[in-house]
């Protein structure tokens, strides 16, 4: 089992093979939100075409697409049998998976509380580069989604607490 640490800071995210300190790739979010990815002498984009749809380019020229099974929330790549699953933080993280479930790789946060911007990735079996960025990408997009929800729920919550405990004579 590998471990690789991904650091996001200034826009860019970095990722790091652990014990080596060798630089594997980068995710730079530009101010248009449509994010490139650096391999090797490589630039990847990702176009989110629809709320289920993510398509993937390599130097401009389209090469896969994830779709997004609306019941689960897993996205299937068209040109591989690999899956992205269980998209949070939680019960182990997002995980790529194979066509027999056998995790390839796991992604969380290094906090799991607040997303501090530091990522831990276990590899459990070799795969490429693009499929560990991709993976990052969509955790690192679902898990803002979910904090954004927790602290809305989190601030309705204290509200209710305080005028129910605390003002009680206002109601």
């Amino acid at each position: 089992m590998k471990n690789i640490t991904a650091t996001y800071k200034n826009r860019e995210l970095t990722f790091i093979k652990d014990g080596t300190s060798t630089e594997i790739g980068k995710i730079i979010y530009g101010k248009n939100k449509q994010p490139r990815l650096i391999l090797d002498e490589n630039e990847y984009s990702i176009v989110r075409t629809s709320k289920n749809e993510i398509q993937i380019f390599k130097n401009n020229e389209k090469i896969d697409s994830l779709n997004k099974d609306k019941i689960f929330g897993n996205y299937q790549f068209k040109n591989s049998t690999y899956q992205i699953k269980g998209i949070s933080s939680w019960k182990g993280g997002t995980k790529l998976v194979d066509k027999e479930n056998e995790t390839i790789l796991s992604i969380q946060n290094k906090s799991s509380l607040l997303d501090k911007g530091i990522y831990n990735i276990q590899l459990n079996n070799k795969v490429d580069s693009l499929f560990i960025l991709l993976s990052l990408h969509i955790h690192i997009e679902a898990s803002k989604t979910k904090t954004l929800a927790a602290v809305v729920s989190s601030s309705i919550a204290s509200l209710f607490v305080v005028q129910k405990f605390i003002f009680p004579h206002f109601n």
